[in-house]
């Protein structure tokens, strides 16, 4: 896989590299690198750096590695001094593109002398999920697929249960217990290792080389992308040119207009709804809504070009002449009161830290479409303050999404896989935040200070020098928040019909999470085709169903099967968890407040919940950059570990006023202007 990249005048070749190490905070003890020709496998990665550096001689190395903020701590020693840290990308303090230039020049045509840097890619940021399920959805051949290493595992006597005990019965194995014990203990010679480091390797490679394939854009291109959602981005713009250029027409430039333009719409950008309203059910149904965002991407216009500002009468004026005729489309900023007796109200509201959806009188900014669905239900509006309205709306995204629409309905293995990731992870790249932490070379803080970014000075003694971290602005023109917060706002408006066509029916909604609902009544046979964007599917039937608070929740099916969800809470943690905890909790949720309307205090230790505990010993990797910019007299070195402590607070505020002891619930009340 070798291409011309402009810059360089040398062909890209991509690589991938996979590390084992003896536990989560061990040392590296097997390393392999595979060019897509030749497998090579060494006890460290300073030898396997030898062979790395060979290539750079000509070619541009890019090398990809599923996870790259564990691996690249563990090489840190021996990377991190060669750091090209004005290049790398860090995202959310998780290194996503580390790049590292070895003392290594190449001439080009030219005679130009230059630096050729090896760049590290996180391909689990492209392609997100374990490499097992990757090799499963891209449909790589078994015979290079991630191995299954539990009959190897039992054979040799390493198998554990879920309390880490020794067993030799393959229905007490655990996963992930055994798998620990075995990187633990295994030769770095064993052929059985060996063979499971070469099929990662080539596995990763191949599922690259298809994505590679199915972007259909340059390679030189591709590897510009950190994320699935900036290489959605590149294809949009390289297929869809005209749409493209349409998207970002919206003048966001760095002047006091486009901050004012951009302040004011980011105030009308909210998220998804995740709500619980009754905690308990013993009967029910669970409801998702096929590919939303993707739906509402191609079924509604979207607005662009350059907006207008208008205060007062003249904004009233604008809305009601949207409202009349649906010409163009708008956010709009305005006191607005919503019944007390609705039990679901519309409108998206950030109070207590979360989004929550009161009754009441609210002041904030909607879209043209959300102030609309709160009057249908009985809102009203009191006073109007501004408006930002666009003139043009088209449909931008329609045919980026239907060609994956096709694709993903069409195909199976790596197409389908691949359309997935297209569709969901364009929209959100349009609201990326504009200021973001960026970690720089020292060389950089004079240009810092001259346009008056704010800065810290750091140092790392494996990294040898000072650098920054400095709030970077972003020029991009395709930063434009009013298409992600309308395509979340329709996408909300579609949940919310769903919710309140059952209640309608006078059935109960139990939960809803972004683009799913448990009722307790089947939803009505028009709105519900599973192979249809944007109409309903029934995932399931429930026999109950507990919902604490947002994202956790427990569900168990007719067919047996049980759904533990635990926000905060590893997955392989959650797998070990009793159902009857959340039970447990819901009872004590119950007692306490009975207790608090009784006048009685809650301690703190009363209050919490503990998941997990000291006594778990369960601990944490800190993230890469995290330790990266660690005061050097507290840094030991990347491999540092924190106890991970998590439960679930009992007396916190909920995004509605939970009623646990008659299994209900009512939305908060915002008081009057």
């Amino acid at each position: 896989m070798a291409r011309k990249n402009k810059k360089s005048a040398k062909p890209i070749k991509i690589m991938t590299l996979d590390t084992e190490t003896r536990g989560l905070f061990g040392e590296v003890f097997r390393v392999g690198l595979y060019d897509g020709n030749r497998c090579r496998k060494t006890n460290s990665f300073k030898e396997i750096q030898t062979y790395i550096k060979q290539y750079t001689t000509d070619f541009d190395v890019h090398i990809f590695i599923h996870n790259l903020d564990f691996d690249i701590a563990k090489i840190a020693k021996d990377i991190l001094p060669a750091a090209d840290l004005k290049d790398s990308i860090f995202i959310n303090n998780v290194v996503t593109v580390f790049k590292s230039s070895p003392n290594v020049a190449s001439t080009t045509e030219e005679n130009e002398i230059v630096s050729m840097p090896i760049t590290f890619h996180d391909s689990s940021k492209i392609v997100m999920g374990t490499l097992k399920k990757l090799c499963k959805d891209f449909g790589v051949d078994e015979r290079k697929a991630k191995i299954d290493l539990k009959d190897y595992i039992l054979q040799c006597g390493w198998a554990l249960d879920i309390n880490g005990n020794p067993t030799d019965n393959p229905d007490e194995y655990d996963d992930r217990m055994s798998q620990g014990n075995f990187f633990e203990r295994v030769d770095p010679w064993d052929a059985v290792l060996n063979e499971y480091l070469q099929n990662d390797c080539i596995a990763l490679y191949e599922i690259i080389a298809k994505v590679v394939e199915l972007a259909g854009i340059p390679l030189s291109e591709f590897i510009k992308c950190p994320t699935a959602a900036s290489l959605a981005m590149k294809v949009f713009q390289y297929n869809h040119p005209d749409d493209y250029e349409t998207a970002i027409s919206t003048p966001y430039a760095l002047t006091n207009w486009g901050q004012f333009l951009e302040d004011f719409i980011r105030k009308g950008y909210y998220g998804g709804r995740t709500e619980v309203f009754i905690p308990f059910m013993d009967k029910g149904f669970h409801y998702d809504i096929n590919s939303l965002y993707p739906y509402v991407m191609k079924t509604y216009e979207i607005p662009h070009g350059k907006p207008r500002h208008h205060k007062f009468k003249k904004a009233e004026n604008i809305f009601r002449y949207w409202y009349n005729t649906k010409q163009g489309a708008g956010f709009l900023e305005c006191d607005i009161h919503i019944p007390h007796d609705i039990f679901i109200p519309p409108l998206p509201h950030r109070m207590f830290g979360k989004l929550c959806f009161p009754v009441g009188n609210l002041t904030g900014v909607w879209t043209f479409e959300e102030v609309e669905l709160a009057l249908k239900y009985g809102a009203i509006i009191k006073k109007v303050h501004q408006c930002i309205y666009f003139e043009k709306k088209s449909f931008i995204f329609h045919d980026y999404i239907t060609y994956f629409e096709e694709m993903k309905i069409s195909s199976g293995g790596a197409k389908k896989a691949f359309a997935k990731i297209m569709q969901n992870s364009l929209y959100g790249k349009f609201g990326m935040q504009r200021v973001r932490q960026t970690i720089l070379p020292i060389s950089e803080k004079e240009k810092c200070e001259e346009k008056e970014y704010p800065y810290i000075e750091l140092f790392n003694p494996i990294y040898g020098d000072d650098f920054i971290e400095a709030a970077i602005p972003s020029t991009a023109r395709y930063i434009q928040p009013h298409i992600a917060a309308y395509v979340t706002s329709l996408a909300r408006i579609e949940l919310y019909n769903g919710l309140m066509r059952q209640l309608e029916k006078d059935g109960f909604v139990y939960y809803c999470d972004t683009d799913s609902m448990v009722t307790n009544i089947n939803m009505d046979d028009v709105m519900v085709d599973e192979n249809v964007y944007g109409k309903w599917k029934l995932e399931g039937t429930l026999d109950e169903g507990i919902f604490l608070q947002p994202k956790t929740y427990y569900e168990k099916y007719d067919t047996g099967e049980t759904v533990m969800k635990f926000k905060g809470i590893p997955s392989g943690f959650i797998k070990q968890l009793n159902p009857d905890v959340y039970t447990d909790i819901l009872n004590r949720l119950k007692e306490q407040q009975k207790r608090i309307e009784n006048g009685e205090k809650i301690s703190k230790e009363e209050a919490y919940y503990p998941i997990i505990t000291a006594e778990d010993n369960e601990r944490k990797r800190e993230k890469f950059a995290t330790m990266l910019k660690m005061p050097k007299d507290k840094f030991i070195d990347f491999d540092m570990a924190r106890e991970v402590k998590k439960g679930i607070l009992l007396t916190g505020m909920q995004k509605r006023k939970m009623d646990y002891i008659n299994n209900t619930s009512t939305p908060h009340v915002v008081g009057d202007f």
